[in-house]
């Protein structure tokens, strides 16, 4: 693997919270195409926002730029947007999923109770989904049974992937939530996604404290088994989130 990618789709600042993220889109080379984990928005969600899109973006001051857009940044990377085969989605938010009209080209990967999630809106975050965005898509790949385990996690593999990629069901912040793990020349990458805040932050000035209770709620119950990964095996994975939640230097 000679090439991974990460960049931000989107900048965060909520309304009313002391706090600063972003919207990451991991991409990397596999033996079939490169692979892109989550899509970020599309052009479409910046140029012609339906509501939820509009409220969503306007709370958390994301800039609605079709600058941002995968599809457009790609090429700053010297990737051809074609060149992008397959998609893997931690789930289905419209900060996740929006980018899928962008490339109709691309598999889609995902857990088939996210899929039903977001084409029925169930969740307790449900109204985060916009089928819009993906109704007319015609690749997609389901998953629905693990098959192995990933450092202890059960886990399914996708097929015929070198570098190898794992799905790691993970609901909470949604009903079919999953991490994503693959590996580079070196160690593992373990994309959270929202399963996870990043503790593994090491300036603990820039740590965003939330409550337990409202971690919980947010994203389930995988903190306490991901920080013990994290202490047991930081040094052969590297741990990431799609948003790196971290307090704000400074809020507009």
């Amino acid at each position: 693997m000679s090439q991974i990618i990460r960049f931000d789709c989107g900048t965060i600042h909520p309304t009313g919270l002391h706090v600063q993220a972003n919207t990451y889109v991991i991409v990397f080379e596999t033996n079939h195409g490169m692979v892109m984990i989550d899509s970020g928005y599309g052009i479409q969600d910046f140029m012609h926002p339906n509501l939820v899109t509009r409220f969503f973006t306007s709370f958390v001051h994301t800039p609605r730029d079709p600058v941002y857009c995968a599809i457009n940044q790609l090429p700053k990377f010297n990737v051809d947007p074609h060149d992008v085969k397959h998609i893997i989605l931690t789930h289905m938010h419209i900060d996740h999923a929006g980018g899928i009209a962008d490339f109709p080209w691309a598999k889609i990967h995902v857990w088939e109770q996210e899929l039903l999630s977001a084409l029925h809106h169930r969740g307790k975050l449900g109204i985060g989904y916009n089928t819009s965005q993906w109704k007319n898509h015609d690749l997609w790949q389901t998953y629905n049974m693990t098959n192995c385990e990933w450092f202890g996690l059960p886990a399914v593999q996708l097929a015929e992937f070198s570098p190898e990629i794992f799905l790691i069901p993970t609901p909470g912040h949604t009903p079919g939530h999953c991490m994503v793990a693959f590996r580079s020349e070196n160690k593992w990458i373990l994309q959270t996604g929202s399963a996870g805040y990043p503790f593994y932050e090491q300036d603990e000035n820039r740590q965003v404290n939330a409550p337990d209770w409202f971690k919980f709620w947010l994203m389930g119950n995988h903190i306490p088994r991901l920080k013990k990964l994290w202490l047991e095996q930081n040094q052969e994975i590297e741990f990431l989130s799609s948003h790196e939640f971290r307090k704000a230097e400074k809020i507009d």
